[in-house]
């Protein structure tokens, strides 16, 4: 339990501090409307999966899942010098998919006609 705690803070630590590098240092154009939504530490904290998503349309999820990649050693440098941790995980960038799966459930909800569910007759012998 302890060390299932411990992930978690440091998963909370690593994207509170990658969201700042990004919005503080990063001239990477494609990058500027990248948003962090989730770190997923593994329990040994060797690797982490950072999930994010972006805003620009002009911009392809390769290109900047690429632009990511490269920045990954820089990321790297950043948070080893503004955290306390004593091994940096390596970061593994993913694209989050949830908000466009959101969106395309909340179309076919809003296109589908509203069925009332069928009421189960009132036996009123039963009362």
């Amino acid at each position: 339990m302890v060390a299932r705690k411990r992930v978690n803070q440091v998963s909370s630590i690593l994207q509170r501090e990658l969201v700042q590098a990004i919005r503080r240092s990063v001239a990477d154009p494609r990058l500027l409307t990248l948003m962090i939504s989730e770190v997923i530490v593994s329990p040994d904290m060797r690797h982490a999966k950072v999930y994010y998503t972006f805003w620009d349309k002009d911009v392809s999820e390769k290109e900047v899942t690429i632009s990511l990649k490269q920045a990954s050693p820089y990321f790297r440098t950043v948070l080893a010098k503004n955290t306390a941790l004593r091994f940096v995980p390596q970061l593994h960038f993913h694209y989050d998919q949830s908000i466009e799966h959101g969106l395309y459930i909340d179309r076919l909800l809003s296109v589908s006609p509203v069925v009332d569910a069928p009421q189960a007759p009132c036996d009123d012998s039963q009362v």
